[in-house]
């Protein structure tokens, strides 16, 4: 879907990212963490896909992105010291 919405939206100069966040840990998972077997310890803080989405927001080129899916833990890894100029 999102590499067939990137393309029709190019021309347009809208860049359409799909973003993968991962194992986030919410507040919902944590209140039935013991019931389904998940271990907290190992989730991503809440604010990771959110700073994943600012940072392709304010990227120099965000169409560079467009038409991709981007795994949120990764892309935050490689790119978290990295500026992003608007």
């Amino acid at each position: 879907m999102v590499p067939g919405l990137a393309k029709e939206l190019r021309p347009d100069n809208i860049a359409v990212i799909g973003l993968m966040p991962g194992f986030v840990g919410t507040e919902r998972m944590a209140m039935e963490r013991g019931e389904f077997g998940f271990d907290a310890s190992k989730a991503l803080p809440v604010e990771n896909p959110g700073r994943v989405c600012a940072m392709l927001a304010t990227a120099t080129d965000p169409m560079a992105f467009s038409g991709r899916d981007v795994h949120g833990p990764t892309f935050h890894a490689e790119h978290a010291l990295v500026r992003f100029e608007p």
